[in-house]
């Protein structure tokens, strides 16, 4: 069964990410405890148990955008092993909104390839990054290889988290390592 992990930060939608402040830290003792009940029993969940003991129960986060940023970077790096360099985008200059705002920090950032999730497709305008000499890829999800889930029926729909949970270090092999097949 799927579940929803949600994290209280108020109403207001007019706020950039980096301004998400996360007052109320009751929610990270319930996820952490969420994850334990749900993968207790999943074959890797004790190799990264450490890890989210740490995230959830060892560290508050001030802003929501502090979490994101380690969660992204330590699973990338240190359970998939990628080795891109990351990098805050308000080191780069940029203008406007939204469109371009993006534009203007793939050119900032001297990107000639933007690899993009199929969702963007509602408002990233294809030809200003034909324009601006920037291939635009569309990331396509079809194709990937089940893996053992707990769960009788395989679900696509869950996060990198079960992926890990329930593989352990064949990871990168259900995500991009299929294809080199």
């Amino acid at each position: 069964m799927r579940k929803w992990l949600t994290i209280p930060v108020g109403i207001n939608e007019h706020r950039l990410i980096v301004d998400v402040r996360m007052n109320d830290h009751a929610w990270q003792r319930k996820h952490f405890l969420t994850l334990k009940m749900a993968y207790n029993r999943a074959p890797y969940f004790r190799r990264y148990e450490e890890f989210f003991q740490h995230v959830y129960l060892e560290r508050q986060w001030a802003y929501l955008y502090e979490l994101n940023r380690f969660l992204i970077e330590h699973i990338s790096r240190d359970f998939l092993h990628i080795t891109t360099k990351f990098s805050d985008s308000r080191d780069y200059p940029t203008h406007g909104v939204k469109h371009e705002k993006l534009l203007s920090l793939v050119q900032a950032a001297h990107a000639d390839l933007y690899l993009s999730g199929p969702a963007a497709q509602d408002y990233i305008i294809a030809d200003d990054y034909e324009r601006a000499g920037i291939k635009l890829v569309w990331k396509d999800y079809d194709g990937y290889p089940e893996y053992p889930q707990r769960a009788t029926t395989f679900n696509h729909f869950v996060s990198i988290v079960d992926l890990l949970f329930n593989v352990g270090d064949d990871a990168p092999y259900y995500i991009w390592g299929w294809r080199d097949h």
